[in-house]
Formats: structure tokens, C-alpha cells, sequence
């Protein structure tokens, strides 16, 4: 996994952060809906947490010991949806679209392959756990 690479992309976005991940929100929503009953009304405060914890991971992802308790906690509030590898495997599909979206201009195979890696192989399982 290329921790380097992910930071230094996440980075690159700069002041955009927070509209993308209204961006992802958005489309996540219009692609699977049902994930919108999970999320309240109003969900600024769901979106200042989403992008905690991505910068979380962007600058973190090679230092699990630093994630691991928030993804953790995640994973706990997220018990009682139940979520299938299915969800999961969607989830990170439109985040990593949205990424890629929100910094073309240095996008490329190697940064999804580094943000898939790092979802798929630090976040996942920390969250799962949380969920058992």
C-alpha cells in the first residue's frame, strides 16, 4: 500500500474536501438508496465526521495504531445496519470515484489502487471488528 501516495493526493484537494464529500454523500444516496434511511435528515454533522476520519486515514493508513480506535468506534455505531460485503464493496467504490473526481489531475491507476488498499486492508477490518 502506497500510504505516501494517498496522503499526498488527499492533499492535492485541497479546500475541496468538504465538497466532496457532499459529492459522495450525494451520489451515494442517487446510486444506492438504500443507505439513506442510515443517515438523519440533516447530515452536515455525518459529513464533518466523514471527513475527519478520511483525513484520519489519508495521513494515517501506514500507522494502524493511530485509525484503529476510531475505526473501531465506527464500526460499533454501524452494528445494527447489519452492513454486507456487498454495502461495503459499493461504499468504497463511490468514495474512491469521488476521490479520483475531486483531484484528476493527479489520478491515477496507482491512487485508487493505494486508496482500495488502504480501505479494503486497514479500514475494513477495523470496522468490522467494531461491528462484532
Amino acid at each position: 500500500m502506497n500510504t505516501e501516495r494517498i496522503s499526498q493526493h488527499w492533499q492535492g484537494i485541497g479546500a475541496d474536501k468538504p465538497a466532496l464529500v457532499n459529492a459522495f454523500y450525494q451520489r451515494l444516496f442517487e446510486r444506492h438508496p438504500r443507505f439513506r434511511p442510515m443517515f438523519p435528515e440533516g447530515i452536515e454533522h455525518q459529513m464533518e465526521k466523514m471527513l475527519d476520519t478520511l483525513a484520519l486515514v489519508a495521513e494515517n493508513s501506514d500507522t494502524p495504531n493511530a485509525i484503529h480506535p476510531r475505526l473501531r468506534r465506527l464500526g460499533e455505531a454501524h452494528r445494527r445496519y447489519e452492513l454486507s460485503e456487498a454495502d461495503f464493496d459499493d461504499f468504497i467504490d463511490v468514495l474512491i470515484e469521488t476521490i479520483a473526481e475531486f483531484n484528476s489531475a493527479q489520478w491515477c491507476d496507482a491512487c485508487g489502487d493505494a486508496w482500495r488498499q488502504a480501505l479494503q486492508q486497514v479500514v475494513l477490518p477495523t470496522v468490522r471488528e467494531g461491528m462484532h
